[in-house]
């Protein structure tokens, strides 16, 4: 899996607030494999959202549970 993170030019606050216009701009990964391979079900699929700035990685995740 390619994950790739979008660039910010300003620093971003620190919340849980993925409708943040930077978090809407960001590539979706979709995570729906276990970590042995196998596929998760459906109400566990997680989502994840990269950000980085000048001096920082910002990762921000929607979970199925």
């Amino acid at each position: 899996m390619d994950v790739r993170a979008r660039y910010c030019s300003t620093p971003l606050l620190l919340s849980a607030d993925l409708a943040h216009e930077a978090w809407r701009a960001a590539p979706v990964h979709t995570l729906d494999h276990l970590w042995s391979g196998a596929p998760a079900p459906a109400a566990l699929t997680t989502t994840a959202r990269l950000l980085w700035t000048a001096s920082h990685l910002w990762l921000g995740f929607e979970c199925g549970y």
